[in-house]
């Protein structure tokens, strides 16, 4: 949030709907702090960029919710839900809005992160929402981890910053780990094309900086991927739209 209201034409308005509150274990990993503990996500984070002066051009205006059938949504729509059902609810309703611009759907594991930008509805999205008994628990630290988390926010707000100066913007981010694969519409993602990426990635001659990662030609041994080259990741650490 922090880098976006930054990146807004002014007089922008943002809603954020989220019913959370603030835990210990958001702190450090999240930009909150200890005062935050026990408050509604939503008020911490108005509280936070007020503070820091970044409302003066902006309206910001925090739903203490969850995102339902009823929730009205702006013509830019970035879903950051921790569940497949808000995620549908939201994409639904963007779809039936008359002035819809973009619709953003960020999705992260670990250290696994895609994101899914839409101008228009498209049915190759909509085979992605997949129930949420498909998605495994796991453990939460394991689940997101802050580097993730940052860069993901970085591409998001970045891809937003392109569509309004009227530049491309991918269909599908993929990151795994060291690499950035894209991928547009016209290329639907299958594990032999994500496989052929990252081993370009291997054969880059070793620097200083690379020394002691190693990337694998076998990302499903990995990563779950499903037929349709789908990653099987619904975290991303706030229930925001």
């Amino acid at each position: 949030m922090y880098l976006l209201v930054q990146n807004l034409p002014k007089d922008s308005h943002v809603v954020v709907f989220d019913h959370d509150t603030v835990g210990m274990h958001n702190v450090g990993n999240q930009f909150f702090e200890l005062p935050d503990v026990g408050s509604y996500k939503v008020s911490a984070m108005h509280n936070r960029l007020r503070s820091a002066g970044l409302l003066d051009d902006v309206k910001f205006d925090g739903m203490s919710l969850q995102f339902n059938e009823y929730s009205r949504v702006n013509p830019i729509v970035i879903c950051a839900s921790d569940n497949m059902l808000s995620r549908k609810r939201a994409y639904t309703q963007w779809c039936a809005s008359e002035d819809r611009m973009l619709f953003i759907d960020m999705r992260s594991a670990a250290q696994v992160f895609q994101m899914y930008v839409l101008t228009e509805p498209s049915a190759q999205y909509e085979a992605t929402l997949f129930d949420d008994s498909e998605v495994s628990e796991g453990d939460c630290a394991f689940r997101q981890t802050p580097q993730t988390s940052m860069l993901s926010a970085g591409i998001c707000v970045q891809a937003i910053c392109n569509f309004l100066s009227n530049q491309p913007v991918p269909y599908l981010t993929r990151w795994y780990g060291m690499g950035i694969i894209l991928i547009n519409e016209n290329q639907p993602a299958t594990i032999e094309s994500a496989s052929d990426t990252v081993a370009e990635v291997r054969d880059v001659p070793e620097s200083d900086s690379s020394e002691g990662f190693a990337l694998t030609d076998d990302l499903s041994s990995d990563i779950d991927l499903d037929d349709e080259g789908v990653v099987r990741v619904d975290e991303v650490g706030e229930s925001a739209v």
